[in-house]
């Protein structure tokens, strides 16, 4: 009994040992090779996170319609779809970069839209959103993530780091012909598309292409604007407070307009106006209704006429 003992414990240091030699073998794979890729949809629910800058949804273009104001384009996707409008939006191209016009998106292509996370959506079906920051062209393959990355390329909300090389296409989405680098890439929020990435912590990825929906000094230009106009009065933000009320909350890009329907009230607002009507009737604001970083703000007393 007492060999075989012996002998067992033998054998089971042996196993130990050559586990412990194949781990540390593939930890050393895993920090250079490629394995698990983050899917679409997986990024798109990181996205949906309440502090999220923007959002993304990727689907199918199933038509695009030519109006008097611009282009509106139809979007199939399992979450029901999504019509959006193509004004000043910039397209751009997955596959090497390029900027494309509104009449390059066809029938069948898939697309992903990146609009902010605060933008009114229609209530129809499918939603309207209205205009939106980009629209990626041919994003059939890769995969996906939004966020801000800091010094290191670092994203702490994707756990995903960047290494950008030569061949990654960055563009900005005001559609600026500039040749961007890495540089460019931190403290800035940003589309990043990319293929695979290692099973190391943080995953890090070398992606194909970067959008950038701003820089470190517009993110921190856009921060002191909201800082000045919150402190010149106590304002509302109107999606939100309208929707606590029960109100429906639809967004007109070419008017500028508001408006909030319930039951038998629709109250239509104007950006940059303190006039606005309920049911027909005019009536004025405090102060303007304003947009601060894609939120749509109005005063108080507002709030308190809809609760009436």
């Amino acid at each position: 009994m007492k060999k075989n003992v012996k002998v067992s414990a033998a054998v089971l240091a042996m196993i130990l040992a050559l586990g412990t030699t194949q781990a540390f073998a593939e930890d050393t794979q895993d920090a250079n090779v490629s394995a698990t890729p983050i899917s679409v949809d997986a990024a798109e629910d990181v996205q949906a996170e309440e502090n999220a800058a923007f959002i993304s949804q990727s689907g199918t273009v199933e038509s695009v319609e030519t109006t008097d104001d611009g282009v509106i384009v139809w979007m199939d996707n399992e979450n029901g779809g999504l019509r959006f409008f193509v004004g000043g939006t910039v397209i751009v191209n997955r596959e090497d970069g390029s900027y494309l016009q509104a009449d390059d998106l066809t029938e069948g292509m898939e697309i992903t839209v990146i609009y902010d996370a605060m933008a009114p959506m229609g209530m129809s079906m499918p939603p309207y959103l209205g205009e939106v920051a980009a629209v990626i062209a041919n994003t059939e393959a890769g995969n996906i993530a939004i966020g801000q990355f800091d010094e290191n390329l670092f994203s702490e909300k994707l756990q995903l780091q960047l290494n950008i090389s030569e061949d990654t296409v960055i563009q900005h989405v005001n559609g600026a012909r500039m040749i961007f680098s890495a540089e460019d890439v931190k403290g800035a929020e940003a589309v990043v598309f990319y293929d695979i990435t290692t099973r190391s912590i943080p995953a890090q990825t070398t992606p194909s292409f970067i959008l950038l929906l701003n820089t470190a000094e517009e993110a921190e230009a856009a921060e002191t604007q909201v800082d000045v106009k919150t402190t010149e009065a106590v304002d509302v933000q109107l999606r939100s407070a309208a929707e606590e009320l029960g109100y429906a909350v639809e967004w007109n890009a070419q008017a500028r307009t508001i408006t909030l329907t319930q039951d038998d009230v629709t109250a239509v607002f104007t950006l940059d106006s303190a006039d606005y009507t309920v049911n027909g009737k005019s009536m004025k604001a405090e102060k303007e209704v304003i947009s601060i970083d894609g939120r749509t703000v109005v005063s108080s007393d507002v709030i308190d006429a809809l609760n009436a």
